[in-house]
């Protein structure tokens, strides 16, 4: 078993045990230089930031188990978090965690559709603008994320 598969296993129980996703893990660099980034987030349409503790909670385990296992062969540094607000919105979860937030929709035919997600289901999702609201089948989008609104409040 190498590091990411390790990392992986490792996540998924550390994940499912504070009730958290395995949502991705990567290594990247080489001999004392690697590290393995693991991504968990919360379920289904959990809007709230992931408790710090949790992702801690988190972080300890995977490295008591790949401590454990010594897998990793030499040095690796342990990277444990939550995608980010900017992340890509692929999966049904993913625009449930954005409802109410403001997104950027660019469908595969390059119109876009910008405003507050409103609902999603696995089919669909509904955008509320100043036009009205629009649905979009998922199939038709190229790619989503949230916008981020920078001024002052």
């Amino acid at each position: 078993m190498d590091l990411i598969d390790a990392a992986t296993a490792a996540g998924n129980e550390a994940a499912d045990r504070v009730g958290l996703i395995l949502e991705d893990v990567t290594v990247d660099g080489r001999g004392k230089n690697r590290v393995a980034i693991v991504t968990v987030d919360a379920h289904g349409d959990h809007t709230a930031s992931v408790d710090i503790d949790l992702i801690s909670s988190v972080a300890r385990d995977i490295s008591a188990a790949l401590d454990e296992r010594d897998v990793a062969g030499g040095p690796y540094t342990l990277e444990v978090s939550t995608p980010g607000i900017d992340r890509p919105l692929t999966l049904p979860r993913h625009f449930a965690r954005a409802r109410t937030r403001t997104v950027r929709v660019e469908l595969l035919d390059h119109s876009i559709v910008r405003g507050v997600l409103r609902h999603n289901d696995d089919r669909t999702i509904t955008v509320e603008s100043d036009e009205g609201q629009t649905e979009v089948l998922m199939a038709d989008i190229a790619s989503a994320r949230v916008e981020i609104a920078m001024g002052r409040a």
